[in-house]
């Protein structure tokens, strides 16, 4: 536990599944062979086209930058970075979903991503909160500034 990390954390989740007439060639495929299809490219170019509008309206328009990551249930996975302040900052985790999480779902049929972007980090840049701590307090000086 420090100024920036702590045990507990509210997330917010997206997805988006495609309709099934837009992933016709993608019946069939799986593992390799469908993270190789153009299907799937085009669910991740939908992703990073979605995410990057996210960031500009939350921060204004401010360059970006993709790396490949690891999330258990998605593949490929990305982390989007932003500059901000002049730094480069972590925002979210994504990637296209895999056909086993979608078949838990009873979604085997669809295809589609998924992201993550933790609330108390993305406040904390909006409102310049120094410690993440202060979330967890009783404190009502720091409180009080979100109330209406």
């Amino acid at each position: 536990i420090d100024s920036s990390h702590y045990p507990a954390f509210h997330q917010l989740e997206g997805v988006r599944l495609f309709p099934k007439d837009e992933m016709k060639g993608a019946d069939g495929l799986s593992g390799d062979d469908w993270v190789a299809s153009p299907e799937c490219k085009v669910i991740g170019d939908d992703l990073k086209e979605v995410l990057e509008g996210l960031m500009d309206s939350l921060f204004g328009e401010t360059e970006k930058k993709w790396s490949e990551d690891y999330f258990p249930f998605t593949t490929p996975s990305y982390e989007l970075e932003i500059k901000y302040e002049g730094e480069w900052l972590e925002v979210l985790g994504c990637g296209v979903v895999h056909e086993e999480v979608l078949a838990m779902a009873d979604r085997s049929d669809r295809r589609g991503w998924a992201f993550g972007l933790g609330l108390e980090r993305l406040a904390m840049i909006l409102f310049e909160i120094p410690d993440i701590r202060l979330f967890w307090t009783d404190d009502e000086r720091f409180h009080s500034q979100f109330k209406e």
